[in-house]
Order: structure tokens, then C-alpha cells, then sequence
């Protein structure tokens, strides 16, 4: 439903943290396991026509616009024709903001996607080719890896590398990056509520698993428990267009990231500057706010209507626990459906 020796470990885990999902566009997913960095192979070759082709870069939040700048810079030098430039939380935040990065992606012509972590002064560079599938990369798929300690440093490896190997063919390189707009990064299609509508109740949902046997089974009992209206557990690897045909008109999913950005990726109002973000929550029924820092990493539910896009997001009633968010949001609707 809802992209190691011991000196680079801390690097490592953080990139484990944003393996998974990488995987497979439809998943689920709830937790980091690893599965793609951890069987990705970093021995690759320096990839054949990076030259002649486009790329896709991928950022996260420590790498800086200065850097980012001298990173462009560096690769127009170099001819590595760097087209986009996208911030992979923001990528990775859930299946639909995959999705939308996918089609963008595709869109763009891109053949190569750029990986960069910066951990303290320790950069790293992941130089891939892009499957053309929503997963965007493989498992166990070989990339080209530089690593060095400082940003000049790893720049030049990758310059020496590219003119030592394959023949410049990229001339009209961008001098500076550029981004993929707001519009183009919105992983909202449809109309977008901050409502709930009772209507979901009188028509069949799809519920995705998470492909974890435990939280699998808490859904499953959750649900049960909680949820009324009609509903069945499906894959979560289903085609949203499959489900569609087979009789499903809402799809649950969920965006997983820090509160600031997961509030932004939704199209929530919210104030950069404020340490901490009120959240609607439920005790004994009662509703009630619940403060949890900008930066800590939440869980956000919402239902989308398959056919159209639209989504029904209701109030901020994200939470820390994947469980806690998905209660939250049930009992809002709940709620609701009372009133009306």
C-alpha cells in the first residue's frame, strides 16, 4: 500500500533504512529490512554509456544545495548529463509517491539513477541503471560505487574514472541542478479531502498487507475488531487497476516518513519552523491532540478512491506506531459516520 566494512557501517544502516521501499512500488511496506542495499552488489563496473544517457539524482536531506550545486558542476564536467534532481524521503515516503516518481522518471528518458548519502564528511555514490519497473531498481543489482572522505575528493574519482573509460558524448549538461517541480512531485492524482466520507463503508476496500506475518496478522485482527464496512485483505503486490476490476472502489494506504515531510507530502498546511506537530488521536473515544516532534518518522493513513485518485485524507491523525496511526484514522471515520 502504502532506493560493508566496519567504517561505513553507519552509512550502511541509514541506507537500509530506505532499502526496502525501493523494492517493489506496491508493497506495504512497514520497516526497513535491508533487502535491496543489503544484496546490491557495489563491485560494479563503471557503467556503460552513463556518457551518452540521461540520469536521475538522488538526494537526501544532508547533502546540501552548495554541495549539490558543486556536485552538478562536477558531473557536467565529467559528461554525466544529471537532469533531475529528487529527494529520495520524499521518493520513498509510499507507494504513491513512488508511483509518481516512477512515471516522472520514465517520463525524463532517464537510464541511470545516482544515489548520494553523506554521513559526517563520508560520501558515497551509487551509480545504477534504472529497470524501468515502479521498484526502479533490482535486487542484487551491480552498481558502480565511489566512496571517499571528502566531497572534492570524490568528485575527482568519478571525473578520472568517466574520461579514463568511455568517450564524452553529453554536451548540453545543466550547470545547475534542477528539480522536479511540486506539481510533478505530488503523489496526490485526484481531488484531495481533508474529509472523510462515510460512502467507504457501502463499497468494497482493499486492505494491502504489509508482507510481514506478524503485522499481518494485527491487520487482520484490527480490522475484525474495528472496521465494519466491506473489505478484504489483499496482496500486496496488487495492481491497483486489477483491483479496480475485480470489484475494489477504495485502497487504504499510508505515507511513513518525518512528521514535517510526511505532512508536506500530503499537502497538509504546516509551519517549517515548529519543533512539534499536534496530531488527532483517540482515548476511550474521546479525541484528543497528541504532540510528536517535526522529526520524528510517523505513519499517516489514508483512503483513496481507485478509480479516480481522489483521496480522503481527513484530520492530521498521524502517529508514531504504524498501529496507533491506523486506529486513529479508523476511529476518525467512525466518528464521523456517527455524525452524519
Amino acid at each position: 500500500m502504502f532506493f560493508i566494512n566496519v567504517k561505513r557501517i553507519v552509512t550502511f544502516q541509514l541506507l537500509v533504512l530506505l532499502a526496502n521501499q525501493l523494492i517493489c512500488l506496491q508493497a506495504q511496506t512497514l520497516s526497513s529490512q535491508g533487502q535491496l542495499f543489503s544484496s546490491m552488489k557495489t563491485d560494479g563496473a563503471f557503467p556503460a554509456t552513463l556518457l551518452s544517457t540521461r540520469a536521475a539524482v538522488f538526494y537526501d536531506q544532508d547533502i546540501s544545495e552548495t554541495e549539490r550545486q558543486t556536485i552538478q558542476k562536477a558531473f557536467q564536467q565529467a559528461g554525466i548529463d544529471a537532469v533531475t534532481y529528487l529527494e529520495i524521503s520524499r521518493t520513498l515516503a509510499g507507494v504513491d509517491c513512488q508511483r509518481t516518481s516512477f512515471k516522472y522518471l520514465v517520463k525524463r528518458n532517464i537510464v541511470f539513477l545516482i544515489f548520494l548519502r553523506k554521513v559526517q564528511n563520508e560520501y558515497e555514490f551509487y551509480f545504477i541503471s534504472f529497470n524501468n519497473k515502479p521498484g526502479l531498481i533490482d535486487i542484487s543489482q551491480p552498481a558502480w560505487f565511489v566512496h571517499e572522505s571528502g566531497l572534492n575528493k570524490a568528485l575527482n574519482t568519478i571525473y578520472q574514472r568517466a574520461i579514463g573509460v568511455e568517450k564524452k558524448q553529453n554536451f548540453l549538461i545543466n550547470d545547475q541542478p534542477e528539480y522536479i517541480t511540486e506539481k510533478e512531485a505530488s503523489p496526490i492524482v485526484g481531488r484531495r479531502n481533508e474529509t472523510l466520507t462515510t460512502d467507504i463503508g457501502y463499497f468494497s476496500v482493499a486492505f494491502p498487507k504489509f508482507g510481514d506475518q506478524a503485522a499481518d496478522k494485527e491487520l487482520e485482527i484490527f480490522l475484525k475488531e474495528n472496521y465494519s464496512g466491506k473489505y478484504e485483505l489483499v496482496d500486496g503486490n496488487a495492481d491497483e487497476s486489477d483491483l479496480r476490476k475485480k470489484g475494489f472502489l477504495f485502497i487504504l494506504r499510508f505515507v511513513h516518513a518525518k512528521g514535517s515531510l510526511a505532512k508536506d507530502v500530503l499537502g497538509y498546511e504546516s509551519t517549517k519552523s515548529a519543533s512539534a506537530i499536534a496530531s488527532a488521536t483517540f482515548t476511550n473515544g474521546e479525541l484528543q491532540l497528541k504532540a510528536i516532534p517535526a522529526e520524528q518518522e510517523v505513519y499517516k493513513f489514508y483512503f483513496k478512491k481507485l478509480e479516480t485518485g481522489e483521496v480522503f485524507l481527513g484530520k492530521w491523525d498521524a502517529d508514531i506506531l504504524w498501529q496507533d496511526a491506523l486506529k486513529n484514522h479508523i476511529n476518525a471515520y467512525k466518528a464521523e459516520k456517527k455524525l452524519k
